[in-house]
């Protein structure tokens, strides 16, 4: 009421939320809402929302079919600060995250191949809100016989691993809303092995065929996050191959860390992403419909 703002940004769908929209209606204030994962499949939640954006074209897409929604992709904006590494120490093969929605299984038959084929190629698993002590769990495959494979804790900033880092893995089995540990290692010139599923292909820039700034691989159709059950060694193969490849090609993976860098620097700067926010948000003015008709 002192305030009187013109437009309100929200997120989240608690209770509060809905109803400090409505109340800014009333004031005569614009709404937004942002759509940064899954769950709000209720048009109910959005009764109060005069625009909503996403973090990213898949998701926009995702909700225009799967309930009418009509949304703006606006990645969310990344700080650089914490974010970029110095080169000098990058040796490691990373994967960030060892849950199974983020591709646990997929990743532990790669880490086998890797360790049992290509001993010289060093493999860094950074636990951030999940214990490595999932892939100890994981029947027939044997980590201790690989002293290549390292394990580190969760760490304050991601610079912390990207200094270490010279491949990304980002093997989900879940369609990433964005995919955010990719963009951050395109901004540090290191080229990004994704998977095929949701977002990440449009976050590095390609596609199964080209891979932009780094690889979109696929994975078995059957393999999601409640699936325990780890894919066999030629379901993984061409993670494998791509390892290898840019590994052992160092004129390869020079043009993936510059198509990286300067894909970065054309989405995700602080400037371009302070630009593109200012300028969608003050676009929003009165009211509209967020449904399709």
């Amino acid at each position: 009421d002192a305030f009187k703002p013109d437009h309100v940004i929200a997120c989240n769908a608690h209770p509060m939320i809905g109803e400090g929209l409505q109340r800014a209606q009333r004031a005569g204030a614009t709404t937004s809402f942002a759509v940064r994962g899954y769950g709000y499949y209720s048009r109910k939640r959005f009764e109060h929302v005069d625009y909503a954006f996403t973090c990213s074209r898949f998701l926009t897409d995702f909700y225009h079919d799967k309930i009418g929604l009509i949304s703006t992709p606006l990645e969310p904006p990344i700080e650089w600060a914490p974010v970029v590494a110095p080169e000098e120490s990058r040796a490691f093969v990373t994967f960030v995250h060892p849950s199974p929605h983020k591709g646990l299984t997929l990743f532990a038959r790669l880490a086998d191949m890797l360790g049992s084929r290509r001993p010289d190629i060093p493999v860094l698993i950074v636990q951030s809100g999940q214990s490595a002590g999932y892939l100890n769990a994981i029947p027939g495959i044997d980590f201790t016989k690989y002293p290549q494979i390292m394990v580190s804790p969760g760490v304050a900033k991601p610079a912390q691993f990207y200094e270490l880092t010279k491949l990304l893995l980002v093997p989900s089995v879940w369609p990433e809303p964005f995919g955010r540990v990719a963009a951050e290692a395109m901004i540090n010139g290191i080229p990004a092995l994704v998977s095929e599923r949701g977002a990440l292909p449009d976050v590095i820039g390609g596609d199964a065929k080209s891979g932009g700034a780094g690889r979109v691989l696929p994975i078995p159709d059957w393999l999601h996050e409640k699936e325990a059950r780890v894919p066999e060694e030629h379901e993984v193969q061409p993670w494998f191959d791509a390892v290898c490849e840019l590994w052992d090609d160092p004129a390869l993976y020079a043009k993936l860390a510059q198509r990286g860098r300067e894909l970065a620097q054309q989405w995700y700067s602080e400037d371009v992403s302070r630009r593109k926010h200012l300028d969608y948000f003050t676009s929003l003015t009165g009211r509209a419909d967020v449904f399709a008709t």
